[in-house]
């Protein structure tokens, strides 16, 4: 009888390890699985990044004829409490023009980009490394982004924009 008991004892444990490895193995390839889907994107919440990214390397370039093909002409973009229109962009770019050494770089990381029918919107958090008359500043924002789509082609229509550090 005491041999049947360890015998028993001894599947049991072998059986609960089994569960237990069986288990972890359940959520490694949940999460890895979950962790490839929210990476693919479809082709038109790709379409729409490459947008986004063109409008801040247009705003980052001073090229206001960009910035247009990229935008809605109703754009909307508030920041800071202020709102800005396409012309407020456009002159606020044309200053930068006249900077001396004016550079921007953007680095953009995604936290959800999603398409239904003719309308997108993104979330992001956007940090951008300005150098401008010798100074260096860098700025964080978390970005929330609304696209239109017109005639086949993903334009920006609002940008709204909330600050993360003060530099």
């Amino acid at each position: 009888m005491l041999y049947f008991i360890k015998y028993a004892n001894h599947i049991g444990r072998r059986l609960l390890n089994n569960l237990v490895s069986l288990n972890f193995y359940f959520i490694f390839l949940s999460l890895a699985f979950t962790n490839s889907q929210s990476q693919t994107l479809s082709p038109e919440a790709t379409k729409v990044q490459q947008v986004i990214k063109g409008t801040f390397n247009a705003i980052s370039d001073n090229d206001c004829s960009k910035l247009k093909f990229f935008c809605t002409p109703q754009l909307l973009f508030f920041e800071n409490g202020n709102e800005l229109n396409m012309d407020s962009l456009t002159n606020a770019i044309a200053v930068n023009r006249t900077i001396p050494g004016y550079l921007r770089t953007n680095t953009i990381n995604y936290i959800s980009t999603q398409v239904n029918l003719n309308t997108a919107w993104s979330s992001y958090y956007l940090v951008s490394v300005i150098n401008s008359n010798g100074v260096r500043k860098t700025f964080s924002w978390a970005q929330t982004i609304i696209l239109n789509k017109i005639d086949g082609f993903w334009k920006v229509a609002v940008i709204h924009s909330t600050p993360l550090q003060k530099n």
